[in-house]
């Protein structure tokens, strides 16, 4: 599952990280779990995982629609990329994305960004890149209604310090991670 670029990661690998997110969307109806990339030999590129799912689901339910003659005009299904205002922002540090990458997430894809406080996405932001400012009709940007700060890094700190992460994520999160023993403060340590 390749490097992990935080030490704190290291010991949740990526059994865990699946295991924790199918723990917290288990009330959900409509949000799934997939171990697609930790599946995978390496470290697998978010372009490349868009395009596997893209694919997969356009075929399933190309399929599937046909056989029920309800598909019309051929129309594909539009998976588009969720993260934060800072996941977008890290875009523009050079090298850490290829441009390859960012035209398959921005332009083919597309994105909802959720803003950050910290990571504003003004005019100025998108004009300081060519291709934020060539496919910024295709990311489509919000501001949540109230104010969050927590990040999973601020969780796994918390649990190093021995302090309660109680109503920040779901107990059967909570539980998994203190049977696992994941976050310690020798982990958080080696930052």
């Amino acid at each position: 599952y390749g490097e992990l670029h935080k030490s704190s990661l290291k010991k949740a690998n990526g059994l865990h990280r699946v295991t924790m997110a199918k723990l917290a969307t288990l009330s959900s109806t409509w949000i799934g779990v997939s171990d697609f990339e930790i599946a995978m030999d390496k470290w697998t590129r978010t372009a490349v995982v868009l395009d596997c799912y893209g694919k997969a689901l356009n075929a399933h339910y190309q399929t599937f629609n046909t056989a029920q003659q309800t598909l019309q005009n051929g129309r594909q299904i539009r998976l588009k990329f969720l993260g934060g205002s800072d996941l977008l922002h890290s875009m523009k540090t050079p090298g850490l994305w290829s441009q390859a990458h960012m035209e398959i997430v921005l332009g083919h894809h597309g994105m909802i960004v959720c803003e950050r406080e910290s990571h504003i996405l003004n005019d100025a932001f998108y004009e300081q890149h060519e291709l934020l400012t060539k496919h910024r009709d295709n990311i489509h940007a919000f501001k949540p209604c109230v104010h969050n700060t927590i990040s999973s890094t601020k969780v796994r700190e918390l649990i190093a310090l021995n302090k309660s992460i109680k109503y920040l994520t779901p107990d059967p999160v909570i539980d998994y991670i203190k049977q696992q023993n994941l976050y310690t403060p020798e982990e958080i340590d080696k930052k």
